[in-house]
């Protein structure tokens, strides 16, 4: 007490340092521990989610011949757990888009669009066009950075091309019936969705 009381001014200021220090540590907790959890939510909810399954092997091979066997089953026994909101199927190629001597190389994504919306943000709020429908056939969307380097809309049609499960290259045309914008070029680069049978059609697999 007496150190505080001998010289008043040191005291004030001392607290006002103190003060100033703790406000800018904790705001600075605050916005590290905010930004971690915006960054997977984002992940999250434009479709890559909280948990994914995949085959053996998958993460150190990227191998596209591995499939998840009995799919349905394990997606069954998922959403049975009463901690599981929603479980979706997809299956994953790597593909060249083309349009004239434009191309870019993506991974394409096969998806149940009946099922896609609950675990996928940007399904719900597609920029330009609509999402997948069950009844569509050679359908895509894809993402604004993708369809800026393509130079096409909606409406447009695209060839894209892929390998089968022989090895040999097969192209088939498709058609963009969306196209979705995030605001992060990174995402909007990586969007690229079509009904699972037409992945499978045009993969062989």
């Amino acid at each position: 007490y007496r150190n505080l009381t001998q010289n008043y001014r040191r005291t004030l200021l001392s607290g006002i340092g103190v003060a100033v220090g703790c406000t800018l540590a904790i705001i600075n907790i605050g916005f590290v521990k905010g930004r971690q959890d915006l960054y997977i939510r984002s992940v999250a909810e434009v479709g890559s989610g909280h948990l994914r399954v995949s085959p053996q092997g998958w993460f150190e091979s990227h191998e596209q011949k591995l499939r998840l066997p009995a799919s349905e089953d394990v997606i069954s026994t998922i959403q049975s757990q009463p901690e599981v909101s929603a479980a979706v199927p997809r299956v994953r190629a790597q593909a060249l888009i083309s349009m004239g001597t434009r191309m870019v190389g993506t991974e394409i994504v096969g998806v149940d669009p009946t099922v896609e919306p609950r675990v996928c943000r940007f399904v719900r709020q597609v920029t330009k066009g609509r999402y997948l429908v069950l009844s569509d056939k050679k359908a895509l969307v894809i993402g604004l950075e993708t369809a800026h380097k393509l130079q096409v809309d909606v409406n447009d049609s695209v060839v894209v091309t892929s390998v089968d499960e022989s090895g040999s290259m097969k192209s088939d045309m498709f058609h963009i019936v969306g196209v979705v914008a995030t605001g992060s070029r990174l995402f909007d680069s990586s969007i690229c969705q079509t009904l699972i049978s037409d992945v499978q059609e045009l993969t062989g697999k």
